[in-house]
């Protein structure tokens, strides 16, 4: 009889485009907050967003988090905070509605490397549009089930 295997911690993974390192967005500060429990108590918590914000000072806590190094080097910038991965989008803007369909595009690949490479156990979003829709269905797709947060009325 083969040895029991130990079980891994969960795996959550946020991937929406609004940035939850963003301090002037109750919902972006609330799913913060949840993702850095869930990682105090063992969790992998990763954040898949873009650099977009509520309002432009909502930026400041990328900067911050990155360090300054490298900022303009990467497609795809990198922080840890709170025990949270966060794996940030580069954009052109900071609103969501200008993001770009390359920059979308970026999004996407990074999310498919997520759920086939790390198989997170549940993926948490919020928002309505293409590209929220599409990361719904690329974890569908994969078997990862969805979590809708409703984070304003």
């Amino acid at each position: 009889m083969p040895p029991p295997t130990e079980a891994l911690p969960p795996s959550i993974l946020f991937a929406a485009p609004m940035n939850l390192l963003d301090p002037t967005s109750g919902a972006a500060q609330s799913m913060q907050t949840l993702l850095a429990s869930l990682a105090a108590q063992g969790s992998r918590a990763v954040a898949l967003q873009a650099q977009v914000f509520d309002s432009e000072q909502g930026s400041q806590g990328v900067a911050a988090a990155a360090g300054q190094a490298g900022l303009d080097a990467h497609a795809v910038l990198q922080a840890q905070v709170q025990g949270v991965e966060h794996l940030m989008v580069r954009t052109a803007s900071s609103q969501r509605l200008e993001m770009t369909s390359r920059e979308e595009e970026i999004f996407l690949r990074r999310l498919r490397s997520e759920l086939e490479f790390r198989r997170p156990d549940l993926v948490i979003l919020w928002g309505e549009l293409l590209l929220e829709r599409a990361v719904m269905r690329e974890a569908r797709d994969q078997g990862v089930p969805v979590v809708f947060y409703l984070a304003n009325g």
